[in-house]
């Protein structure tokens, strides 16, 4: 005889391996393998099923159910919601009873709740079981490459003469790219992303090896992009996307399949693609890499689509889902399918993740405190060669500045970096890179190593700002509950060089109110300066302190001077942020 507990809340049944041993069933290999998380962290496998029959006492019928095995299940059956469903069971609390086909079975109530691991397991494996069913099921709805309905993107030109002067001769391709050129060809006529063409506007195509070995085809559309009507529509600022992901625990990221491939090129203007190389000519049906407009016409379907739905973040074909608990997300990566089944959207399912604590997402590590930068991307750049030129030099610099939100005062530390680019020899393009030059960058790159993360932003609550200003430069941390919410810095122009010592502090507190207007704006700020002479905010005739004080009368703030707060702010600073 075995104890039975019937779980409205299970949608699987479940038996102990214990259980099925001493009953002597034979186990069968689950089709679909899926791991239970446990309340320590660990993981246990279900592996096996098996399908047994069974008598319930007081009751005449007998039933046959599959169960999915556990091992060290704390209970010997769980007969669930697909059980209790499929026999029109219902239980009666009052009396007691738990009705099955017509009779009726006296139950007993648990005298404990059932404590945390066991519902930690159940509800981690019917998660994990529901949303296979469900990625199984789009997975045979979605084609492999979508067409997005309601979208084509338009090719317009400054002037409709213009076409006359795109016309250019094939570059040369290495002979050993030509095999791999041939088959990503074949490919996209395959996929009918491309058709051959015979039209008089070309632009010259190559190849470039990718990580893997593979080759990527790259389209020089410089000459179409120049005579290109510019769309203005909006790309999100990535900052302020991820700030706002407060209250969010369980996170999926979506790869969309080729997602550029998925939006039509306007028929007029499918000829204005063509690109040449040495063996043929082609043309895009479908939206390709390198257009100017692509990515905003990319992002205005994205947002037509998804950005109604406040758990839901798209950078692009970039799709980050969120939610507070794993049943809310199962409900949200429901809804976001059925838009993107519904306007014939594919997903590229190898490269998605799902129901993650952290994700990396356009270059971030993003949790349900904050954001911190992804240092792996450090690796490539630890033994550096110095730059010899501006454009190496521009390239480094362009590397350094992407981590820009996370490294306190960098515009003073990459001042002298910038200093050799204006003394570079301008026809040569070489610059004057010494030891000190490389110091500086390993220094930066220790720092970027090291960094903590940004904290989200809660605007209900009070802010602290601490601003500076030095020789050449200005520069502020925001922070929330003594936590870093953002780091602000840049460097002085000509003009503001030659600024007082009171102008630069006063403007070091506007422009990081203007910075971080978007999060404080609303919100108490209490500003913590170290220079105490800022009554001329009020007093000075200049005009543009006059402007200034105008902006600052926007904000709820309250500035204090470091010394006289040297306790809360002052010791704080030096020790963990000073900037």
């Amino acid at each position: 005889m075995l104890e039975v507990i019937f779980d409205s809340g299970s949608s699987n049944s479940f038996m102990s391996n214990k259980t099925a041993a001493d009953l002597g069933l034979n186990l069968k290999t689950v089709s679909q393998k899926s791991n239970l998380q446990v309340a320590n962290g660990t993981t246990v496998p279900i592996e096996h099923e098996v399908v047994c029959s069974f008598k319930l006492i007081d009751c005449v019928s007998v039933f046959e159910q599959k169960f999915f095995v556990v091992n060290n299940f704390i209970d010997e059956l769980i007969l669930g919601l697909d059980f209790m469903s499929k026999n029109n069971v219902s239980i009666h609390l009052r009396d007691r009873i738990v009705k099955i086909n017509g009779s009726s079975i006296k139950f007993s109530e648990l005298n404990n709740s059932p404590d945390d691991e066991l519902l930690n397991k159940v509800s981690c494996f019917q998660t994990e079981v529901q949303l296979n069913e469900m990625l199984d099921n789009f997975r045979h709805k979605m084609p492999f490459l979508g067409t997005i309905k309601n979208t084509v993107h338009k090719i317009t030109l400054r002037r409709p003469d213009s076409e006359v002067k795109m016309a250019s001769k094939p570059y040369q391709v290495p002979l050993g790219h030509l095999e791999g050129l041939n088959k990503i060809i074949k490919e996209l006529l395959e996929m009918k992303v491309m058709r051959p063409s015979n039209s008089p506007i070309c632009s010259p195509a190559f190849v470039v090896p990718k990580k893997n070995k593979q080759l990527r085809l790259v389209v020089d559309y410089r000459k179409l992009n120049s005579l290109t009507k510019p769309d203005r529509h909006p790309i999100p600022n990535l900052q302020e996307q991820l700030m706002c992901l407060r209250g969010f625990s369980v996170f999926s990221q979506l790869d969309l399949n080729s997602g550029y491939h998925q939006i039509l090129i306007a028929e007029e203007d499918v000829h204005k693609t063509l690109f040449v190389i040495p063996h043929g000519q082609f043309e895009y049906l479908k939206m390709p890499f390198g257009l100017s407009n692509a990515p905003r016409t990319f992002q205005r379907a994205m947002n037509r689509l998804l950005g109604h739905l406040r758990f839901v973040r798209v950078y692009l074909d970039d799709i980050l889902i969120m939610a507070e608990n794993d049943e809310i997300h199962l409900s949200n990566i429901k809804s976001v399918f059925d838009i993107l089944q519904e306007n014939g959207i594919s997903i590229n399912f190898a490269k998605s993740t799902f129901f993650k604590k952290e994700v990396d997402y356009l270059g971030m590590k993003i949790d349900a405190e904050g954001i911190r930068p992804i240092t792996e991307k450090l690796l490539k750049y630890e033994n550096f060669k110095s730059p010899r030129t501006s454009r190496q030099l521009q390239q480094l610099l362009g590397f350094i500045n992407w981590f820009r939100p996370f490294i306190r005062n960098l515009s003073d530390q990459v001042a002298g970096l910038y200093d050799i680019l204006k003394k570079g020899n301008k026809r040569s393009g070489c610059i004057n890179w010494t030891e000190k030059h490389t110091a500086i960058v390993k220094n930066i790159f220790c720092q970027i190593g090291k960094q903590q993360k940004l904290y989200y932003p809660d605007p209900n609550r009070p802010f602290s700002l601490y601003t500076d200003a030095f020789d050449i430069g200005l520069g502020s941390v925001l922070m929330q509950d003594e936590k870093p919410i953002g780091f602000f810095s840049r460097k002085l122009s000509e003009t503001q060089i030659r600024y007082t010592v009171s102008e630069k502090e006063a403007l070091a507190i506007i422009e990081s109110l203007k910075y971080f207007r978007n999060i404080i704006l609303c919100s108490q700020i209490t500003i913590f300066t170290d220079h105490s002479n800022l009554q001329f905010l009020t007093s000075s005739k200049l005009q543009r302190v006059q402007r200034w004080k105008i902006l600052m009368d926007e904000f709820d703030v309250d500035i204090r001077y470091l010394q006289a707060t040297k306790k809360e702010a002052a010791d704080f600073l030096s020790r963990n942020f000073r900037i």
